[in-house]
Order: structure tokens, then C-alpha cells, then sequence
């Protein structure tokens, strides 16, 4: 099944009629912003053809690109399935970039695609081939923007790319060619439901009149019943799972054990909405159900259930395996698998060299194609592989990767298959896989700083908890936080069902992983009388019966006494969706936990409930968690919180409320950050550089242990953040985040917390720590500029080596007792071998600009250089800089005596057309044998402003990615309808202009639902614009409001103005007109420049700008999206862009 599961993830086909779109005048194109951009598109005929075209020109003043635009795309028929081949013709002079090709899908989402194969030929015409598929698309926006094709998609244009300095120039459009399938679909099988211990199958109906249970044989449901009735089989992981739509599913059965008369269906919904259920009857020793749907168009859907309608009598169905039937082209018939050799697929070191790659033929004729494998470490290293295949039907063959991988860490793998006979027919298929040296599994219980996990295994079958367990075990993992859920435990006052927690204490036990239950939540029984009668909701968060919990409490203690240690009491008491009682309630609850607990074992170890904020968050119950410290004091011994989210704010909340306030309540006892993470929506590396950041942060701050949520990914949703917690994705591939966690274990397990070395910099991060005769420190820079610093260390290691996130270890030259370790974006562990110290004697290498790097301009660098060693050295220095950037001196060899320091003056000319943030790198080496490396600055350019109309087209900036939004909520799985959803749930564009001596902003802002009830300081919590300016020469900066409250009226708040100025009266000076159609809101405010003390001339040397627009959908809160950090969790002007009016 998992084969086919991933393919229907993966791949998007598209089916094409075989149009040709001739650029002849025919088709209405528009050139976007062409009279700005120095640019014209006029009708022509080359010379070398006959046929007319459009003729694409440009000036000196070029811009990165051009973009052609169809004005009405309705007359080009929508594609399913396509390949596109654009003709070109590139004059000899004329320099050119890639030429890409649009197209859009059914939700307005535009999908951009670059050509496969060589580059342009100059002189001639030249056909660019294109594969139009959701996987092939280099970039995509608008829209629903969840990066997924919906529906057909519809030819929009073409974008043509310019290199730095290729001057003015000319290129001609031909036409484009949506290229045909050649030849029929063919008809697939492909492996379903297996009926085995891989799936946790549940049975809705009276379980007095019918059973559903796992046999040697498969699944059987059997019964007996009176008069027709419907039991249904529900299994969670088959609901959550995308599957490409079949026309047959075919379910094997027992024959000689099939009983019974009546109708079976299997239930679809497709990813438009569009239900289906497919229905067949079932007899006396029939061997197979066939389920028949009718063709669906939509890429991908989900089975929801199986359901059994009986005829009166007994019955008995065994189900033993299944099959799905679609139609598929040559390159989707061929299914595509990693192999490793571990069921986990995790290459590891020592036991086999290298991955192989296994393909099938699903079809059942023979199939001709090319496989092109191409696989892609953290760090960006390729390797490539080419593979042309001649499969018989049902064939499948396995092919070793040739090459070696030239590093250990995640391996991300792209398969992309291309049928022989049709160039077009393009499949493309990515997994994962790990290759790493375990952390474990090591002997015995957790010892020292706790490495936890936390995850969910009952809520998937028996095998899933197995590999669970598995991988737990070989990353190092000790201790598993999990559900003791109260009602599967307790499902009646007098009946106890201890197997499933009884299975997971015997399969982590045998890997020595220990448990952490929770004690929650309260059973439809043990609420209050008059809550039992509501919705799930409402009893669960109830307060139980006090006695009720007692004997719940003393009943799993009792049973688990010296197997488990750990207990927590509830989780998340602080949150609404947690608890409907108050502190106090939570406190009796606590103190009733800690005496029963203790009578039944009294070396148990009580935690508090995982609070789950100190933020201000929508959820919070005011001062729930402080208050329950309090007055549970003396009632645990461990003091649990989470704070879900990134570092930086994970940071501002410990620093700034947490610690403070154990302080403030008097808590001794020592803390453990128990579930606290960051999901992989904003991308798999800010989630690996997350834990490692936030673990070794918690430990440096007194934390006792660390759990990371979660395990595995709880589904395949990638709007949703449930579904990207994980460290594995919910069918065991392997993420970035799983080698850190690895990479952690692996060196620190055991370890001692020494100190935090202080550099003199708050963002360099250096954290000490000793185990087994060596020292570690775990080094990262959190500077806002991206730099990486060469730390200098004296110590007297025996040998010293810096290991990578990924595990990968490069010695370190140690001369004369220093030793360099470089301090970057990434983090890094400093490992110093037979060392007793380790002492920042500075920085090695520094490298600063005078001011930003502002389009045809020139910037000043000053590289420091020191020299640490007993001797005179020579230092050889060399510059990398971004392309179309030029350094003048580029190299630099320096002669430093000994101890002394030197410095190189440099000049960088950032041309015109430098908009995008590169990064500018130094290269450094001592001598033949001392340090070396390479050091990076982030060359970030300034934003001009322009003149004139706001173009609606042409926004200064834009907020409508992943990356710049922030939702509260993500943490809260009851709230995920209110975590972002792309574009059209929360977008805004944004334009600047000075006119005269008045400053003029315009926000257009796209929002699903307006709602604004607060005014005030306090319209933050609702829907509204905050935006914040750092003028020259003032001492801090302006923090304004724009918001259209509720009843229509439009209001300005000013939260921060700098001395000297009344932020009232300020507010009072600035007009705001707002406005609302459908569903854009409008903010244009007009702001004299005198209200803010400045002059057009301080604002042609530079400004710092920022802005973020608030949330509130009617529940609180949600979140907001922002132009860059700064603003929403800290208040850091530094990282604002800077923006230069004329």
C-alpha cells in the first residue's frame, strides 16, 4: 500500500488535448509592468521564420525579468496531463537566464515551471521542454497556496529571467505546444488494505450483535442479528491517507469461512468534496468483494469507512487483502520504493553501504521507461542516477546507487520516471531516508538530562507501534510521554482494560524506553450528573468525581509499580479546551494524585500537568498555571511546561515569564520542557535547527530533560500543523529533525551541563558541557544578519573535531592549544577530546559592512583578522561574493606577528539590479596547517521606494507565504480551522509613497472575515494593520495601529513614539480612510511628515519599516502575518527592512 500512497502524494498528472498556442496575435498577452521595467512587446517576423510572433524587448535599465501575462486564458482549454514545449529565438548578442512557463489551477493559484535539458543556443530557435506537473513546479503563489494542483490547470504565461549585467537585448516567442499522451492509459493494480496487523480496524454498531477482531487469517467481522442492520469498520490511519482515485477495489475473503448473506461498501471522498460509495453483495463462501466507482478527476480523495449490512441470520466475513485498480500512464504504472534494508528506511552505518532503488510494474503489459534518481543531503550536496528500465508486466527489478553519498544525514530522493515512447509522460515520485549512526538503543533507564519523546502508538495498529518503538529506540530516545487515557483504562466503574497499556509498557521496555503516562481526561461517567448528558467536549474537560480519580490514580500505580515512575497530572490544565474547572479544582486534583499515587508506590515521580503557555494565547486561562503552583505546592516533584513554537520566542517566554515566575511562587522543584517543538510547515530544516536550539537552551536553564512532539507525523494534511510535529512522517520516512534528535543523543546523552561561555555577544550561543573525559560545546549564532563567526578557543584537548546537525564529524587543527569552531545559522557541536577546558579567547575572523547593500551603490567591508598563536602567521584571505556583485581587492595575504591583529579594507559595487538577500562569504586559512574555513555575511539589499501611482500590480511588499505567518493556534488540535490557510485566509499587500512632506501607506489587506470588537491599545487582538517605523536620528520607534472597527469606524493607536513625542497627539495628526468589498480590506493612512519629525531628505538616507496584520476570525486571536520578524513576538527594529524614498 505505502508504494501507491506516496505516488498519489507525489505526483500530479495532467492530460492535454494536444493544443498549440501560437504568440501570433491570436492570444491576447499583456507585459506586466513593461513601460517600469524599460520594457516592450510588439507583434513581429524574424528573419528566420515566416511565421508571426511576439518580439520581447529591454533597455539598460533591465530588470530581473519579464512576465507575460495571457489577458484571457478562458479560450486555452484546461490541462489534466501535459508536457509543454515553448519555442525561442535568442539572437546571437542577446543574454538571456531561464525562460519559464505559468500556469494556473481551478483555486487561482499559479504554478511556475522551468525547462529540463540543456540551455539556450544562441542564433537559433530553440524548443524548451517542459514537465507540468505539481511536483515539477520550481515556485507557486496565489490562490489557496497549499502548493497542491486543485483541479485542471490553465496555461497564464511566461516569465523570462536576466542575468546580472546582460544589458539591453531582444528575444522572439513562437508558440507553445501542450504535447498529447501518446498511446491509452492503462489499467494498474495496486496494493490496498493489506488486513493484517498494519492496519487498527475499529467496529461502529452494537457490539452486542456483532465482532470485528485481528485473526491469523486477516480481519473477521461476524455476528448475528435479527433484522438488517449496518456495522461499519473505521481504521484512522485509512482516513487520513490521500490515495490517487481506482475504478475497482477488489477485497479478498476466506471463502470457506464466509457466511451470511447481504451488502458490503466502501466509502471515497475526493479532495473536491465529491462522496462516493461503492456497493456489492456478499453470499455463502464467496472469496471476493469488487467495489466499482465511477472515474473521478480529482488528483487525490480518502477512504472514510467499510460498512457490513447483513441480512437477518449470522454472518461472517474474513477479510484477508486487497487490491485497487486505476488507470494510469506508462510512467504512473511504475512504482518506486528506497530501499535500505530497514523497515524504517534508515541507512545504517556499519551495516550496509549503500541504499538501493526498486521499481515495479504495476500494468500488465511490458513497459519501456527512464529513471532519473536524484538525491539531496541538508546541505544542499546532489547525487545523481539514470537508470532506463525494460519491465515485463508484474516485474519488479532493484537497482544499488551508484556513487557513493558523501555524507551521513537526511537524504531527500526524487524519482522522476519518463516513458520511453512519450517524452511527455512524466511520473515523479520523493521519499526519504536517513543514513546515521544510532543513538541507541542503550541499556537501562534514562540517567541524568532526560531525552524524551512524545507520541500516540495506541491510535495505530499493532505493527505502526512496533516501528514506533523502533524508532524511538535507535534515536536515542528514553522516555515515551503518552496518553493513560482514563476512559480506555477505566471504561466503567467497574470494568478496567489494561492491554493496550500493557503492550506499550512491554514493546518500548524492550529497547529499556520508559513511560511517562498522563492522567486524563475525565470518562463520560465519572463527570458530574448534569455534564454527562452534553457533547463529548464538555465531559471530557470536566472536573471528575474526586474519589473516582483517586482510585483511577491508585489502580495504575498499583499495576505498574517499578515498571513506570513517571506520572503526570493532566495536560495542558492552562488551556480552555483542557479544563473546564478552575486552579483551585486543579490544585485538589494534583494533592488527591500525589497521596494516592504515593500510598501504591512511593518512589513514584509526580509531574504537574504540562502547562502549556506563559504567552498571551487565546487559549490561556488568565493566571491558571501560576495560581496552580501555589496551591499545589508540595504536590509534585516535577514542574512541567511546553511552549510550543520557535526559539527566538521560546527564548522571550523562559527569560521573560517563565523563570520569573517560579521565582515569584517559590518553585524549587526542578522543570522539564515535556512537549515543546516546532512543526515542519515552515520547512524541515527550521524545525531540525529548532530542537537542537530549544533542547540545549532547556538544559543550560535548569531543565531536567527535554521530550520533543512529536514521534511521527499524525497525518498527511500540509496545511495542517498536527500533521507536521513529527520527526517521521506518519509512514516512516525519516525527517531532518530525526537525524538531529539522533545527532543529540548520540554526543550529549549522559553528559554534564558545565556553563554558558560568554563571547560578548548575546546572539552567540556557546553552551559547555563535559561526559566521559571529553568537553562538548553545542555552538549557533541567533544573530538577526545570518553572520558566521570563527570562535577562538584555548584548551588543552588531545584532538578536536566539529560535528554537524546530520552527524558528520571534520577535524580541527588544535596548534599551540587554540582551537577555531565557526558559529553560524546552523548549529554545530565542538567536540574536544582528553580536555579538562575551553576558553573564547575571541573572535578569529570578522568581517563588517558600513550600511546596506542599496541597489548601484558602493559598500565599504572592514575584515578584521587576529592572530592567536605563539607565532607570526600567514593569513590568506579570499572574498565569494553573490553574482552580478564585484569586490575590489577580492584576496589578501597578511603577515600578523605573534598575538597581534590586522585588518583589509574591501569594496563591494552592488549593481541596479541586486533585490534578493545573497550571501557574501570569506574564505580564510593559517598557514599550511592551522585553521581554516569559511565564513558567510548575509548581503541584504535596501528597498526603494518608488514615485508616482500605486500600481495595484506592483506592491512594495507583499505577505502572503508560509514563512511570514505566525498562528497561535497550531499547538491546539481542537483549533486547527484557525491555523493559516494560505492566502486567501490571511494576505496583504502594501505600498509606500512619499508625496511632499506627507508620508502615504496603503494596505490591502485579504481576509476571509473581518472582525474588530476591541478599540484602543487592545485592537491588536482583533483584525487590524500594525506597522512600526525607525526613522534617523530618533532613539526608538514608532509602533502604529490602523484598524476599522466593527461598527465601520476608522481609529489609529500609536503604541510606541520616540522621546520627546505625544503618542496621543500624534495619533490625532494622522487620517485614515478604510474601506471593505468582499473579502479586502482597505487601510490608506496619510501621515505628515511633521507628526513623525522627519524630512524627505532623512528619509532618502534610509528608513527601517515593518508591518504585520492581525487575525481574529471570531474566536480570539488566531495569529497574524508579518513582512519580517520584529514585531509580533519581540520588538527588533534591526530586523525590519530597510527602505529608501526618493
Amino acid at each position: 500500500m505505502k508504494t501507491f500512497i506516496l505516488l498519489a502524494v507525489s505526483v500530479v498528472a495532467l492530460a492535454c488535448a494536444g493544443e498549440e498556442i501560437r504568440f501570433d496575435g491570436s492570444v491576447a498577452v499583456a507585459l506586466i509592468q513593461g513601460e517600469k521595467r524599460d520594457q516592450a512587446l510588439t507583434p513581429a517576423v524574424p528573419s528566420e521564420s515566416e511565421a508571426p510572433c511576439l518580439k520581447l524587448t529591454w533597455g539598460e535599465r533591465r530588470h530581473r525579468f519579464a512576465e507575460l501575462k495571457l489577458r484571457n486564458n478562458r479560450k486555452i482549454a484546461p490541462v489534466e496531463q501535459a508536457s509543454a514545449g515553448l519555442t525561442v529565438y535568442v539572437p546571437e548578442k542577446t543574454r538571456v537566464g531561464r525562460i519559464g512557463v505559468r500556469f494556473t489551477d481551478a483555486k487561482g493559484e499559479t504554478f511556475h515551471f522551468y525547462p529540463a535539458g540543456e540551455g539556450l543556443k544562441r542564433g537559433a530557435w530553440n524548443t524548451l521542454s517542459y514537465r507540468i506537473s505539481e511536483t515539477d513546479a520550481n515556485s507557486s503563489w496565489g490562490g489557496n497556496a497549499d502548493r497542491k494542483v486543485d483541479g485542471a490547470l490553465r496555461f497564464s504565461g511566461v516569465a523570462v529571467n536576466f542575468p546580472a549585467g546582460s544589458g539591453a537585448g531582444e528575444l522572439f516567442i513562437g508558440k507553445l505546444q501542450l504535447h498529447e499522451r501518446q498511446g491509452e492509459l492503462l489499467v494498474c493494480g495496486e496494493p490496498f488494505l493489506n488486513f493484517d496487523r498494519s492496519e487498527n480496524f475499529a467496529l461502529r454498531g452494537n457490539p452486542a450483535e456483532a465482532s470485528l477482531k485481528l485473526t491469523d487469517s486477516g480481519w473477521e467481522m461476524a455476528g448475528t442479528v435479527e433484522k438488517r442492520k449496518k456495522f461499519t469498520m473505521v481504521d484512522r490511519k485509512l482516513s487520513l491517507t490521500p490515495y490517487a482515485p481506482a475504478e475497482l477495489a477488489v477485497f479478498r475473503l476466506d471463502g470457506a469461512g464466509s457466511t451470511g448473506k447481504g451488502t458490503a461498501a466502501l466509502s471515497y471522498t475526493d479532495s473536491t468534496g465529491r462522496k462516493f460509495q461503492a456497493k456489492c453483495n456478499f453470499a455463502p463462501g464467496q472469496k471476493e468483494l469488487r467495489f466499482e466507482f465511477p472515474a473521478s478527476k480529482a488528483p487525490t480523495g480518502y477512504y472514510s469507512s467499510i460498512t457490513v449490512e447483513p441480512e437477518p441470520g449470522e454472518f461472517r466475513l474474513c477479510f484477508t487483502g486487497s487490491e485497487r485498480f486505476g488507470r494510469r500512464s506508462a510512467a504512473e504504472a511504475v512504482g518506486f520504493e528506497v530501499d535500505t534494508g530497514n523497515p524504517l528506511h534508515l541507512l545504517l552505518a556499519g551495516e550496509k553501504g549503500k541504499p538501493a532503488f526498486r521499481f515495479i510494474n504495476r500494468a500488465a503489459v511490458p513497459l519501456e521507461v527512464q529513471a532519473e534518481v536524484e538525491l539531496v543531503d541538508y546541505y544542499g550536496r546532489s547525487v545523481k542516477n539514470a537508470f532506463p528500465l525494460k519491465l515485463a508486466p508484474g516485474e519488479a527489478v532493484s537497482r544499488p546507487l551508484e556513487g557513493t553519498l558523501p555524507a551521513l544525514g537526511i537524504w531527500y530522493v526524487s524519482c522522476r520516471i519518463t516513458a520511453a515512447n512519450d517524452k511527455g509522460d512524466v511520473a515523479v515520485s520523493k521519499r526519504s531516508f536517513a543514513w546515521l549512526k544510532p543513538a541507541g538503543p542503550t541499556p537501562g533507564r534514562a540517567k541524568g538530562f532526560l531525552f524524551g519523546i512524545c507520541s500516540h502508538p495506541q491510535r495505530w495498529s499493532l505493527r505502526d507501534q512496533e516501528l514506533e518503538a523502533l524508532a524511538m529506540a535507535y534515536c536515542g530516545g528514553k522516555v515515551l510521554r503518552n496518553d493513560a487515557s482514563w476512559s480506555s483504562l477505566q471504561p466503567a466503574p467497574d470494568r478496567w482494560n489494561f492491554e493496550s497499556m500493557d503492550r506499550k509498557v512491554e514493546l518500548f521496555g524492550r529497547y529499556d524506553i520508559e513511560l511517562a503516562p498522563i492522567w486524563a481526561y475525565t470518562p463520560r461517567w465519572a463527570a458530574a450528573p448534569e455534564v454527562r448528558g452534553k457533547e463529548w467536549k464538555e465531559w471530557f474537560r470536566s472536573l471528575p468525581d474526586y474519589g473516582a480519580w483517586e482510585k483511577f490514580i491508585s489502580a495504575t500505580v498499583t499495576r505498574y509499580r517499578g515498571k513506570i515512575r513517571l506520572w503526570e497530572v493532566w495536560n495542558e490544565p492552562d488551556f480552555k479546551g483542557r479544563t473546564s474547572y478552575g486552579s483551585d479544582e486543579y490544585a485538589e486534583l494534583m494533592k488527591l494524585a500525589w497521596r494516592a499515587a504515593k500510598a501504591a508506590d512511593p518512589e513514584v515521580i509526580i509531574q504537574s500537568g504540562g502547562f502549556a503557555t506563559v504567552k498571551d494565547h487565546p487559549s490561556r486561562k488568565g493566571n491558571f498555571h501560576e495560581e496552580a503552583l501555589v496551591k499545589g505546592r508540595g504536590f509534585f516533584d516535577i514542574h512541567a511546561y511546553h511552549e510550543h513554537g520557535r526559539f527566538a520566542s521560546y527564548r522571550a517566554a523562559v527569560e521573560e515569564r517563565f523563570l520569573p515566575m517560579r521565582e515569584r511562587t517559590g518553585t524549587t522543584v526542578p522543570w522539564y520542557a515535556n512537549e515543546t517543538a516546532l512543526n515542519s510547515l515552515g520547512g524541515e530544516r527550521n524545525q531540525a535547527a529548532a530542537l537542537f536550539k530549544k533542547l540545549l537552551y532547556s538544559w543550560a536553564n535548569g531543565a531536567i530533560g527535554y521530550n520533543w512532539y512529536d514521534l511521527r507525523n499524525d497525518g498527511f494534511d500540509v496545511k495542517n500543523g498536527e500533521h507536521n510535529y513529527g520527526m517521521i512522517t506518519n509512514d516512516f520516512q525519516p525527517k531532518a529533525v530525526y537525524v538531529a534528535y539522533n545527532t543529540l543523543a548520540g554526543c550529549f546523552s549522559g553528559a554534564q551541563y558545565l556553563k554558558r561561555i560568554d563571547c560578548k555577544a548575546p546572539e552567540l550561543y556557546v553552551y559547555l558541557f563535559s561526559r566521559g573525559g571529553e568537553l562538548l560545546a553545542g555552538i549557533w549564532n541567533e544573530t538577526n544578519r545570518g553572520a558566521t563567526v570563527p570562535l577562538q578557543f584555548s584548551t588543552d584537548a588531545a584532538a578536536a573535531e566539529a560535528v554537524d546537525l546530520m552527524g558528520n564529524a571534520r577535524p580541527l587543527a588544535v596548534q599551540g592549544g587554540i582551537v577555531v569552531a565557526e558559529a553560524g545559522r546552523d548549529p554545530v557541536i565542538l567536540r574536544l577530546k582528553k580536555a579538562s577546558d575551553c576558553i573564547w579567547g575571541g573572535n578569529l575572523v570578522s568581517i563588517d559592512t558600513d550600511g546596506p547593500a542599496v541597489p548601484g551603490s558602493k559598500v565599504k567591508l572592514a575584515i578584521g583578522v587576529r592572530n592567536p598563536y605563539a607565532q607570526e602567521r600567514e593569513f590568506r584571505l579570499k572574498l565569494i561574493v553573490p553574482e552580478g556583485v564585484a569586490a575590489v581587492p577580492a584576496e589578501r595575504v597578511i603577515r600578523i606577528a605573534a598575538g597581534s591583529e590586522a585588518s583589509w579594507n574591501s569594496e563591494l559595487s552592488i549593481p541596479v539590479t541586486y533585490r534578493k538577500a545573497a550571501e557574501l562569504q570569506l574564505e580564510y586559512a593559517i598557514g599550511a596547517d592551522g585553521a581554516s574555513g569559511v565564513i558567510g555575511l548575509p548581503l541584504v539589499p535596501a528597498r526603494r521606494i518608488a514615485s508616482g501611482e500605486m500600481k495595484p500590480e506592483a506592491p512594495d511588499f507583499r505577505m502572503d507565504r508560509r514563512d511570514q505567518a505566525i498562528s497561535l493556534f497550531e499547538a491546539d488540535p481542537g483549533k486547527v480551522h484557525l491555523t493559516w490557510q494560505g492566502p486567501e485566509d490571511r494576505s496583504a499587500r502594501v505600498w509606500l509613497r512619499r508625496d511632499g512632506t506627507q508620508l502615504r501607506l496603503r494596505f490591502a489587506v485579504t481576509d476571509d472575515r473581518h472582525v474588530q470588537p476591541n478599540s484602543g491599545a487592545g485592537v491588536w487582538k482583533g483584525d487590524c494593520v500594525q506597522f512600526a517605523l525607525l526613522l534617523p536620528g530618533q532613539d526608538r520607534m514608532w509602533e502604529i495601529g490602523l484598524s476599522r472597527l466593527d461598527s465601520g469606524k476608522s481609529e489609529v493607536f500609536i503604541w510606541s513614539a520616540p522621546s520627546g513625542f505625544d503618542a496621543a497627539g500624534s495619533a490625532a495628526g494622522i487620517r485614515l480612510a478604510t474601506s471593505r468589498e468582499g473579502t479586502v480590506t482597505c487601510y490608506d493612512a496619510t501621515i505628515p511628515l511633521s507628526v513623525l519629525g522627519t524630512t524627505p531628505e532623512a528619509l532618502a538616507a534610509g528608513a527601517r519599516f515593518n508591518a504585520l496584520i492581525n487575525d481574529d476570525d471570531g474566536e480570539g486571536r488566531e495569529g497574524w502575518i508579518q513582512i519580517a520578524p520584529g514585531i509580533g513576538e519581540n520588538k527588533d527594529p534591526a530586523k525590519y527592512p530597510l527602505i529608501l524614498f526618493p
